[in-house]
């Protein structure tokens, strides 16, 4: 009696529960629309060629949120059973892929730059509720206001990158100057049609896309204009910094607990042939979706530009299985953007981290 009972304290309510894998949340991460999702969760559901959409409203975005301190303080001491369990798994789902997620000591410290000390005023009653009668405040949480440490998406307000179009260049050149454009080679101009070259060799710094590549500051994917990489971070995964954070100094934790100090050295990143030569058709081609983009990058076969051995740091491909690659057992194609939750016509759902389909109340990354 005593089990059962030990057992059914445990029930996780369903507001608790993410609602890609049906697991306790586990470094909960909230997006601006309210929907909240474990980390591997989400971050597996993001486009890694374009903007975003929340996998049950489909509200675009392109920040990568931190996790939420408090609503994790919350699961950790509630449901600490389940919390250890989804742990165990989550801890052996990063072992065997190589990869890690924030670390605990650095999401219950606030400033860390791996969490957010508030849930957006989107989420769910459910979910709010219970936080204010655990923390014994019904008050409203505002906002913290942005600050150069503190960039938009680390303070939880609306950050810039939602705000549509605009934002693309608002990186800038990171001190370049909005006149700044990207070296097109010879090579690449030769594979475009005489029509195309005037329109595509120049390619303003402040809206070129590095393509599956985000920004460990504020969580931008991909990041847009110029790219600026850690040099000291030896950390698989690398560090990378969009324009606006690495003019503000961000010297803090990576996304994906990446050691990264500010005694670290950054260095620009010049762009490779295929990355260049992709943001060249997509300028030329700017309603032309990225699946037919790369179809048509794939056509070039041999005669395309190379991204030869030596010089596999600035590959497009070594992206991949760096910060970007397939996440197994549930792997994106580079042009794929997970379904709307309970809007898939197969009735099908990814297999969680765990590496095993599980119904309601199991568990994944």
């Amino acid at each position: 009696m005593d089990d059962d009972t030990e057992s059914l304290s445990e029930t996780v309510p369903d507001c608790l529960e993410c609602s890609i894998c049906f697991g306790l949340l586990y470094k909960p991460t909230a997006l601006d629309c309210g929907h909240v999702f474990c980390f591997w969760c989400l971050f597996r559901s993001m486009a890694q060629w374009h903007a975003s959409k929340c996998p049950l409203c489909k509200r675009s975005f392109s920040v990568f949120p931190r996790v939420c301190r408090p609503l994790y303080m919350y699961i950790r001491s509630k449901y600490p059973r389940t919390f250890d369990q989804r742990r165990q798994e989550v801890e052996e789902f990063e072992r065997a892929t190589e990869r890690q997620s924030p670390a605990e000591e650095h999401i219950l410290t606030p400033g860390s730059g791996a969490n957010v000390d508030r849930l957006p005023p989107t989420a769910s009653r459910e979910i709010r509720d219970l936080l204010s009668a655990w923390q014994g405040n019904d008050a409203p949480q505002p906002p913290l206001p942005p600050s150069p440490s503190r960039p938009a998406a680390a303070s939880g307000a609306e950050p810039m990158a939602e705000s549509g179009g605009g934002q693309q260049g608002e990186d800038g050149a990171a001190g370049e100057g909005d006149e700044a454009f990207v070296h097109v080679s010879d090579e690449v101009s030769s594979l475009l049609s005489p029509e195309m070259r005037p329109t595509a060799v120049r390619l303003p710094v402040r809206e070129f896309v590095h393509f599956q590549v985000g920004c460990d500051g504020c969580g931008r994917l991909p990041i847009v204009g110029a790219r600026y990489r850690c040099r000291d971070c030896h950390e698989r995964v690398g560090y990378d910094l969009c324009g606006a954070c690495h003019r503000e100094n961000y010297s803090r934790c990576g996304l994906f607990n990446q050691m990264h100090t500010s005694a670290h050295r950054m260095e620009l990143v010049q762009p490779d042939a295929v990355t260049v030569l992709l943001n060249c058709l997509h300028k030329c081609h700017p309603t032309l979706p990225l699946a037919e983009l790369l179809s048509l990058l794939e056509l070039q076969g041999s005669s395309g530009p190379s991204t030869p051995d030596n010089d596999s740091d600035n590959d497009l491909e070594d992206e991949t299985p760096e910060r970007t690659g397939p996440l197994p057992p549930l792997g994106l194609m580079p042009d794929e953007q997970s379904p709307p939750v309970g809007d898939d016509e197969t009735g099908d759902r990814p297999a969680p981290a765990g590496g095993r389909e599980e119904g309601r109340g199991g568990s994944s990354a």
